[in-house]
């Protein structure tokens, strides 16, 4: 990235991804064998890294992506009211 003369965002947005993941590996290489000296149950283990793995899936379909609220601000304040206004008033706090 230093080396390069000019960097545009998907270079950048490339770099910053392998370092993320090279940077996961070593993580993961530099515990797992601790995990498997150190561990009762290798089922354990698995089954917690399996939990972990699950509980990132959740957050990230449950967390909104950063590039779609801008959009969805925009049509709130367009539009005046959101996409889910009707689901929200559809129970049965909405009939009193």
């Amino acid at each position: 990235i230093v080396l390069q003369k000019e960097l545009n965002w998907q270079k950048l947005g490339l770099w910053q991804g392998f370092a993320a993941g090279f940077m996961l590996s070593v993580s993961v290489v530099d515990l797992v064998p601790s995990v498997l000296r150190e561990s009762s149950s290798m089922t354990f283990s698995a089954s917690m890294f399996l939990a972990g793995s699950f509980f990132f899936v959740v957050l990230k379909k449950a967390l909104p992506d950063p590039d779609l609220i801008a959009p969805l601000r925009s049509f709130v304040q367009l539009t005046g009211n959101h996409p889910m206004l009707p689901m929200l008033s559809s129970g049965p706090e909405a009939e009193r």
